[in-house]
């Protein structure tokens, strides 16, 4: 993934998990603030850890909470 981002956040997440980024990235619509937020902010589904923190440990949790939400599973 070669994109440009304004977020240093997105872009070191997009050299590390691209998948996870571009995911994020549509959807949240591009919106690069959002898309921080979201990373940055404890999650109940993580343990009340960060996505941002969750990644150092265990990526896939990510993915499937995105996956979750992607589907409007939010049980």
């Amino acid at each position: 993934m070669n994109a440009l981002y304004k977020s240093q956040v997105l872009t070191d997440l997009s050299k590390k998990h691209p998948d996870i980024c571009c995911e994020l990235i549509e959807m949240f619509e591009g919106k690069e603030h959002l898309c921080e937020q979201w990373l940055s902010l404890p999650k109940r589904p993580l343990q009340y850890r960060s996505p941002i923190d969750q990644l150092k440990i265990d990526a896939e949790s990510v993915r499937d909470m995105l996956e979750r939400m992607k589907t409007g599973d939010f049980s």
